[in-house]
């Protein structure tokens, strides 16, 4: 071989190994660079994928409170029902009594007013579950007191009125009041016992 083609093949041969080295190098930083990007693609759709999670969960605890309210609602919805419920039957049960029980609940009202010029208003369903006998014992146990003779209509008690002012004994009134004074004691205690 000759000098020049021992030359041409020494360049050739450094030329080709330059290559081979700059190849590899670029080949090494494209590998590295294809690493990061790699690496950032997968951090960022792990954070995506961290974000999307957490919506669904919030969204989740969002429901469920929701959930919990409406339940919480409709159980105090229920609750108060049935204390109306409770109510309306001691109403209910007052309007029932007999006369005599009647007569016995009124003639103890009365005797508050002992001494005291009163007038007496029966409500009509009290009335007509009197005897003759309970209503001359309750004029006798209040001989100052004037009885009138018509009852209130759908109405069972008395309502006293001595001077100006109306003492208003007609059991609906008297429920009504009870609600009124106790309802809130009575069913903070019931909805506090979930």
């Amino acid at each position: 071989m000759s000098e020049m083609e021992q030359l041409k093949a020494s360049v050739l041969e450094q030329a080709h190994e330059q290559g081979r080295q700059l190849l590899a190098e670029a080949t090494q930083t494209t590998e590295k660079e294809f690493e990061r990007k790699q690496q950032a693609l997968l951090q960022e759709r792990e954070a995506l994928r961290n974000s999307q999670i957490g919506a669904v969960k919030r969204q989740l605890q969002r429901e469920e409170q929701q959930i919990q309210n409406q339940a919480r609602q409709s159980t105090l919805v229920t609750k108060n029902k049935v204390l109306k419920e409770i109510f309306k039957s001691a109403q209910e049960t007052m309007e029932n009594w007999e006369g005599q029980k009647q007569a016995d609940f009124i003639s103890k009202l009365l005797a508050r007013y002992q001494g005291q010029a009163i007038r007496v208003q029966f409500g009509q369903l009290t009335l007509d579950k009197l005897s003759q006998e309970d209503l001359a014992g309750l004029k006798a146990s209040v001989p100052q007191a004037k009885f009138v003779a018509e009852g209130l209509s759908q109405e069972a008690g008395i309502v006293v009125t001595a001077g100006q002012v109306d003492d208003n004994y007609l059991f609906s009134r008297l429920v009504d009041s009870l609600w009124n004074q106790e309802s809130y004691r009575m069913a903070t205690a019931i909805f506090t016992e979930e």
